[in-house]
């Protein structure tokens, strides 16, 4: 039902559901696009440390001072922003979208299943997970996220606790091949959020040339910048 809410911008893809509005940048986008494009919301960003802290934002919360992979937001017109290069640009909000979440999570935060932290804080709140919808933008897909046996590890210790972990990886000529989009919704079903509720743009960012990728441009590569916001009746322009 969400691609039909899809607008195609040059630089990157829009999402409008109500009063939420989740854009997902592409190699175009970039911190200057965001406050150009849209002048009437407050951006803000963490220093991303691969982990799984979680800072909650409001107008005073200072930008880019946090060193967390996710941000939360009960207030208007605060964009939380999230960049990535190959890592999975994660957002939520509730169904009577009061509240909001954005989450960076490479493989690592996988591994620490950040995303049930999340929902675990969306929990405290009074929101109830069959009542939240997750996004999952563009990220490095299964077929291109070769991994050696130290992460393998750790990636099938935090599988075992959704379901098989024989069904999140691929074996290749003796090379692993994570699928982490696939333990990611299944970590956010495991803690009550519905599946029908979870959407995944199944965009590959090492493949797809739109997209910055750090797997495929090393040090060379940038990064896309995407965020979430809940507006206000004025809309951004």
């Amino acid at each position: 039902m969400y691609m039909r809410k899809i607008n195609q911008l040059d630089t990157g893809l829009e999402f409008r559901v109500g009063s939420i509005l989740i854009f997902f940048g592409n190699q175009n986008s970039n911190y200057k696009f965001l406050h150009d494009q849209y002048s009437k919301i407050l951006f803000k960003r963490i220093k991303q440390v691969h982990g799984n802290d979680i800072v909650a934002v409001d107008q005073s919360t200072p930008d880019c001072q946090f060193r967390a992979d996710a941000l939360i937001s009960s207030e208007e017109n605060i964009g939380l922003c999230i960049s990535t290069a190959d890592c999975l640009p994660i957002f939520f909000f509730n169904s009577d979208r009061t509240i909001i979440a954005g989450v960076h999570s490479g493989w690592r935060g996988v591994a620490l299943n950040l995303v049930s932290k999340v929902i675990q804080n969306f929990q405290s709140q009074g929101v109830l997970p069959k009542d939240l919808h997750c996004f999952i933008g563009p990220h490095i897909s299964q077929e291109y996220f070769e991994i050696g046996q130290d992460a393998f590890d750790i990636l099938q210790s935090a599988a075992a606790q959704v379901g098989s972990s024989d069904m999140f990886y691929a074996k290749k000529n003796e090379k692993y091949f994570f699928d982490l989009d696939l333990l990611t919704r299944y970590q956010c079903q495991k803690l009550g959020v519905l599946e029908e509720n979870i959407f995944s743009l199944n965009m590959d960012t090492f493949s797809d040339r739109q997209f910055h990728s750090y797997r495929r441009d090393k040090e060379k590569a940038g990064r896309q910048i995407s965020f979430i916001v809940r507006l206000s009746d004025q809309p951004p322009k």
